[in-house]
Parts: structure tokens; sequence; C-alpha cells
């Protein structure tokens, strides 16, 4: 049942499975007995049944009140499997599933699924009070679907937004990152944007808001929406595309010749830092997002800038900056694609990486041990090193032992 049966439907492959029965606690264990099994949660329910491979078993049950807006006070078990699928969040998740029985449909999951709607089951208020999260969620499945809520579910999602004060960190931030992984992202950012800034409130400033460039055709909000959709997807990339503009409001100073953003790549990965570590994010996740977003800006002119780019972030961190960058090239204008400067510069890294040209220490055609043979000692291994490489990534002398020995001698002997 839940999200196994509707991904069934919609014919994408899952393996996460729900099994509910209306066997109470103590009669599994009885049908079981022949298999081992592991009350993982049978006060609530739930049994573990190893066949070989693990499957959770759990009996019909009606949730009670939820003081905390996230956990049912209390479960009771019931016989009614309708009673136990009137407990879930949407429609799309309260289809059951029998093997002689086929699809059991109280509350018109199947039909929603074809018309690509996401809709409370029963009162929207109701389910969203009983826990926050929901809310998000909605948004979630509408980004993952590419579906949209129906009108009574979208009215509360809006209106109750402001409950999500009341959800943890951490589990906002999972449900973020699901959102922004989905085929339907865009549609989902601008059409929940009042949700997306419940979490994000530094990004009200951005909805609707005038760039007054002619270089972009759309708010800055719409922008960050359709650059975060043109991102491959990349979590950690997705991330930044949400966050890379959203220092430009406070940025912000026009004159006859438009609008302008100075400093507004650096200020936005300060304010991308504080957003993610208030929401929790791991510091891998942060230095990542942070640095994509610091340097979106800096367009490398040349191999040697590219070689600086593999330098600093790594092969696989230059090429997601870079694919930052074309994101955010083609989220200016309508129907822009992707810059042709851009689709070069990654081509002409690949070629770098490829043919094994020297951007770094390691690719070096000398090392610390050669140095030391040749009588250098302490600080002027580092420093000779970093002048060989320096040369060689701008192209003044080749990666050859032989030119860059002779090229040190030159320089260090002039004390350079």
């Amino acid at each position: 049942m839940g999200g196994w049966v509707r991904d069934r439907i919609m014919g994408i492959p899952c393996s996460d499975m729900d099994v509910t029965t209306s066997a109470l606690p103590e009669e599994m264990l009885e049908v079981f007995k022949d298999y081992r099994v592991i009350p993982t949660g049978i006060k609530h329910g739930t049994v573990t049944v190893l066949m070989p491979e693990p499957v959770e078993v759990t009996t019909y049950r009606v949730d009670g009140s939820y003081s905390d807006s996230r956990h049912p006070d209390s479960v009771s078990f019931t016989r009614s499997l309708r009673e136990d699928l009137a407990r879930r969040d949407f429609t799309v998740n309260a289809i059951a599933y029998h093997p002689e029985l086929g699809y059991i449909d109280p509350f018109g999951g199947m039909e929603d699924i074809k018309r690509g709607v996401i809709r409370a089951v029963g009162d929207p208020e109701r389910r969203f009070s009983e826990d926050a999260l929901r809310i998000l969620r909605a948004v979630r499945f509408c980004s993952r679907l590419d579906f949209t809520m129906d009108d009574a579910t979208a009215r509360a999602a809006e209106s109750m937004a402001w409950r999500l004060d009341g959800v943890s960190p951490e589990r906002k931030y999972v449900e973020l990152v699901k959102t922004l992984m989905g085929k339907g992202v865009r549609r989902a950012l601008t059409g929940y944007s009042q949700v997306i800034s419940a979490v994000i409130p530094e990004l009200k400033k951005c909805i609707g808001f005038d760039q007054k460039s002619r270089h972009h055709d759309f708010d800055l909000y719409t922008h960050i929406a359709i650059a975060v959709s043109q991102c491959p997807r990349h979590a950690e990339l997705r991330l930044a595309a949400l966050l890379h503009d959203i220092a430009k409001p406070d940025c912000f100073y026009s004159d006859e010749r438009g609008g302008h953003f100075p400093e507004h790549a650096q200020k936005s990965a300060e304010m991308a830092e504080g957003i993610l570590r208030r929401l929790r994010a791991d510091n891998s996740t942060v230095k990542a997002v942070v640095g994509w977003i610091k340097h979106h800006r800096d367009i490398p002119k040349s191999d040697a800038e590219l070689k600086r780019m593999l330098l600093k972030l790594s092969p696989e961190g230059a090429e997601r900056l870079l694919e930052l960058m074309m994101a955010d090239s083609a989220a200016k204008k309508a129907g822009a694609g992707v810059s042709r400067e851009l689709l070069n510069k990654r081509r002409r890294m690949e070629q770098i990486i490829k043919s094994g040209e020297c951007y770094s220490l390691r690719g070096l055609d000398i090392d610390g041990d050669i140095l030391i043979e040749a009588g250098y000692c302490g600080k002027e291994i580092g420093r000779a090193l970093q002048l060989a490489l320096d040369a060689v990534i701008e192209d003044k002398i080749k990666n050859d032992r032989r030119e860059i020995e002779k090229y040190l001698k030159g320089m260090l002997s002039n004390g350079k």
C-alpha cells in the first residue's frame, strides 16, 4: 500500500513496500510462527518477518490526536482497511493493493493520479495540523511527480505554511532536498513559493523582484526556480542554484543603465552558509555549495583560469561549478538554452583532464624529493614547487623536469 502502490500504478520502479493486515499483532505472531519474527514496533502493530528478506507487516490502525503536531498521541487497531487509509496524508498515498481483489481506493487516489493532482485525504487543514511537515511534503510530491495540488489543499498549504516554523530543521532539510530533486521542480517552486519561503524566509525578498536588467526576462525568484530546473539532478548543485542569487535584493541599486548587484555572489555565499547551517546540512554540503555560489560569476577566460579552477575545486567540483554557471545563464532569457561559451569551457576542461595536462602539484614533472637532491631545503621546496606549478599553468614553460629545473634556477637566483 502507500507509495509502492502509487508508483506501481504510475509505472515507477519502487522497492519500498508497506504490507498491512487486519490481523492483530498477536495473531500475526501465530500466523508467522514458522518464521523468525522481530517485534520492531509491536506496540504500534508492526512486526518484521524474515522470509528470508525482512518484510514489515502492520495492523490496520487509527491515529489518536496529534498534540505535538508530528506523532499521534495514541493508536488503536481496527479491522477496517478504509479507516487505516483515512489517516494517510494524500489520496495518491491512500491506495491499497490485494493480489486477488486488486486496487482498493476509497478516496479517489487513482483518479487523482490520472489528473496529476495532489489532494489531501479528507480535510486538508486537519491533515496539516496533525503534522505540519505534510505541507512541504505536498510540494515535494508535486515536484517529484510533476503534479499540482487541488485548490483546497493548495489554499490550506499556503495559509498554514507558518506552521513549518515548528518543524525541526533536519526534517525540513530532508524534504527540501527531495523537492529540489523532482522533475517538476520549476513548477513546484514557482507555484508554491509561500511554502518554500516559509522554510527559507530569505527567499521572500526574491519573489516578484524586478531585476531591471536587459539580461533578464524573469523576476528574481522565477530566475532561481528555472536555474534549479536547468541543473542536473545533483542535490548539492540544486541547493547551490536555489541560493546562488539570494543576496541580490540586498545588493541592488539602479541607474540609467538598469539594475546592478555588486558583490552579490560573495554575499549570497555568506547567506547560503547561514541558511544551510540553520537547516543542519552536513559540512561537506555546506563547503561545496558555498564555494560554488561564491565563484558562480567567475567564468574562466583562459586555459590557465580553467586549470586554477580544477586545482581549487577538484575535477568534480569544477565541473559542478560550470554546470551551475550554465544553469544560471540558461535561466536569464526565455528560450536562451545553454551558453555556447560555457559548453566550450566544459569541453576544454574535459580535454585537460583526459590528456593529463598539469594543473596541480601532483601532475608536475618534478617533486620534493628531486628538489632535495638538487640542494633545496625547508620552505624553499614548497616555494619552488609553487613557482614551477604557476609557470606551467601559465604556459611559461613546459612540464618537463629539465626545463623546470632551469626555470627555478633562474628565478631563485634572481631572488624571486
